[in-house]
């Protein structure tokens, strides 16, 4: 069951990343079927697309139920955390698409090799106003029930324009002071991220497919 309406736009507004000719939103729903299927909680970053009939207007939902804080709504310690959070989750997504293109490559399979591809570009959005976090309620180890909040991307697979595409992922969350400066500053240390789990080789099905 999914959780509420995060936004709703059209498609054309927005430059499509894609691979081959496809765009990554028109396989949306089996990226994040996928991604249900290999990891849960990575698949919770991603809104769920739903499309008017012509395809121009998409809705995006949230996958999992709570209260709804834009991005510009967050306080600054929020949105540290939930930085750390989409910095994880844009390396596991890059580790996991470079697996399947390695592993597509050596077995001569040209559609895991695309697939691969495209949940590379899964991480790409707009601007962080595209951002939102969802407050939500989950079990615990010990069963005790416990707040957390979840970031979640709206237009992912969507770039503004025509040099985004090559940027970096989520470019727009580096703070402001960390990127106007003429002259290359040192790297802000952000959290280390959880080991990503590595990838099984030969399920009895392809997690991708």
């Amino acid at each position: 069951m999914h959780g509420a309406l995060l936004r709703t736009g059209k498609s054309d507004e927005f430059i499509a990343v894609g691979e081959t000719g496809q765009p990554v939103y028109k396989a949306a729903l089996q990226l994040i079927a996928a991604l249900t299927r290999k990891s849960p909680s990575l698949a919770n970053f991603l809104a769920v697309p739903k499309s008017n009939e012509q395809g121009s207007v998409i809705d995006w939902y949230s996958p999992i139920q709570g209260d709804v804080v834009p991005w510009s709504s967050a306080t600054e310690a929020e949105r540290d955390v939930a930085r750390a959070q989409l910095n994880h989750f844009k390396t596991a997504i890059a580790e996991m698409s470079a697996s399947l293109v390695q592993a597509g490559s050596k077995g001569g399979q040209s559609d895991q090799i695309i697939f691969g591809k495209l949940l590379g570009l899964v991480p790409h959005a707009p601007a962080d106003s595209y951002v939102y976090l969802v407050e939500a309620t989950r079990t615990n180890a010990e069963g005790v029930a416990e707040r957390y909040s979840q970031p979640i991307l709206t237009f992912w697979g969507f770039v503004q324009n025509e040099g985004d595409r090559h940027r970096d992922p989520l470019y727009f969350l580096t703070p402001r002071a960390a990127t106007a400066a003429p002259s290359p500053l040192p790297t802000t240390p952000v959290p280390e991220a959880p080991a990503v789990l590595p990838f099984v080789a030969e399920p009895a099905r392809p997690w991708w497919r």
